[in-house]
């Protein structure tokens, strides 16, 4: 489906050891590639869009399994700690593309085609949609992606026909009745999946902050069994358990990459007491905070 040439234009592209995310000349796209297998172990993955040109992601969410490869593509509305196993070799590595959304194109186009009679006949309300979904890969959706692919190494290139390439993904995206709906959902001020994304930044940005549920309803303008309700529906866990997952998943990070204590850690994602932080890092990663460097995605 994608152009071997290609991949391996890319994986020049990629680090020494062609392991992790490089940046391109785009800041909303992302090169990721594995030269080995990679078990699973919970990641924080932001919304946007993932493609994988070579090899296969395998992973879960609150109970929700997918699986990326050539044939299917991942859209994740909302920031979340994922649980994902990577499937690749050093002689066949794996090479994806991570795509963010951009909140001004993805609207103008939404905004137009929901006027449309062909989009606005689509069964929506009845999709019971998720943080989480992997949608079959279309030809012209593979053919747009292979698009950017080509001029990622092409500077000139890339800044005159970058943004209508990402326009024309995006486009191929909305096309699918459940790509359609969730951007929908994503862009809308008053729809659920914006008021959760409102949430998890509120997180983000007050991990050290004792949070309650009252509040972080009281922060988007929802009555706490609504937030409630929408939060576990979108996200498929509660509020709370989101939160316990978002500050290990960044404690893990400032452990290995920053090289902080277990303590100080501890600290700087919320925790008053590390000796419980110890006992639901191990929980959660199935090693002490001093092994989290043995970690997969270290």
């Amino acid at each position: 489906m994608f152009d071997q040439q290609v991949i391996n234009a890319l994986l020049s592209m990629a680090s020494p050891d062609a392991t992790g995310y490089t940046n391109t000349l785009l800041p909303l796209v992302k090169l990721y590639t594995f030269s080995e297998y990679q078990a699973a172990c919970p990641l924080l993955y932001d919304s946007g869009l993932f493609f994988v040109l070579q090899g296969k992601k395998r992973g879960q969410v609150a109970g929700q399994q997918f699986a990326t490869s050539p044939e299917h593509f991942l859209v994740l509305s909302n920031t979340m700690p994922v649980e994902c196993e990577t499937l690749a070799r050093p002689e066949s590595p794996m090479v994806g593309l991570y795509v963010a959304f951009d909140r001004e194109e993805i609207s103008r186009q939404v905004h137009l085609m929901q006027n449309n009679e062909k989009t606005a006949n689509m069964a929506l309300d009845k999709l019971d949609l998720k943080v989480v979904t992997h949608l079959p890969m279309t030809t012209q959706l593979a053919s747009s992606v292979s698009a950017l692919a080509e001029r990622l190494g092409d500077d000139i290139g890339l800044n005159i026909l970058g943004p209508g390439l990402l326009a024309q993904i995006y486009y191929e995206v909305l096309a699918h009745p459940v790509g359609f709906s969730i951007l929908k959902q994503w862009v809308s001020a008053d729809g659920k999946f914006s008021a959760i994304a409102q949430a998890i930044e509120y997180m983000q940005t007050h991990l050290v902050k004792r949070l309650s549920v009252d509040e972080l309803a009281m922060q988007v303008g929802l009555s706490v069994s609504a937030f409630h309700h929408h939060f576990k529906q979108v996200t498929g866990i509660s509020p709370l358990q989101y939160l316990k997952q978002l500050r290990l998943v960044r404690a893990k990070d400032l452990l290995v990459q920053q090289k902080q204590s277990a303590s100080q850690a501890a600290y700087d994602v919320g925790y008053e007491s590390p000796n419980q932080f110890s006992r639901e890092f191990k929980r959660y990663f199935g090693v002490p905070p001093s092994q989290a460097h043995s970690l997969p995605y270290s």
